[in-house]
């Protein structure tokens, strides 16, 4: 059966559609933000999805994750978890609900991306954590700084989606205690 446009519709092929939605999504967000970084994860990529994002994730291709200092977790499930490290920082980037990101290499900054639509993210730490605990929205504004002791485990750990969560291990006392 073909639509028209006389039954309500705004355009007659759900193509054109998906087209004027994407391009005007992408033209807004330009707008706010000129370098912004759209993601898509999907299955399969066509040469088309360019014109509406610049980061792709695809089922069969990891973009060379496998060969860069990124480590992937588990890429048949399309890496729910990726990590990576330098001398001063260990980061995770949990794209998996219900995924929980390992912290169990020693730093004294850990740093969690939340690529879920989650308002938390689970982080296993492989050993007691005592210093601030800072969070940051997908603008990269402060939403909270808090002294924490985290104890070796499983912790929830509050955050927006798209948001920045930093660990930062401190040397000096807290509660009169190291």
């Amino acid at each position: 059966m073909r639509y028209t446009l006389s039954e309500g519709r705004d355009y007659d092929s759900v193509s054109e559609a998906v087209d004027r939605l994407l391009s005007d999504v992408m033209e807004r967000m330009r707008a706010v933000k000129p370098d912004v970084m759209i993601e898509f994860r999907q299955k399969y990529i066509v040469p088309l999805m360019r014109k509406y994002g610049n980061m792709f994730r695809v089922a069969d291709c990891l973009n060379n994750l496998l060969y860069a200092p990124l480590r992937p977790s588990a890429p048949d499930f399309l890496c729910p978890v990726v990590y990576t490290r330098d001398g001063r920082r260990y980061l995770a980037a949990v794209y998996g609900q219900g995924v929980v990101a390992k912290a169990d290499v020693r730093s004294d900054n850990y740093l969690f991306v939340n690529g879920t639509a989650d308002d938390a993210i689970i982080v296993q730490l492989g050993e007691e954590l005592v210093g601030t605990m800072t969070v940051l929205d997908c603008g990269g504004s402060e939403i909270s700084r808090v002294n924490v002791r985290l104890d070796e485990g499983v912790h929830r750990l509050k955050m927006p989606p798209s948001g920045l969560l930093h660990l930062r291990r401190s040397y000096t006392f807290i509660d009169g205690e190291r």
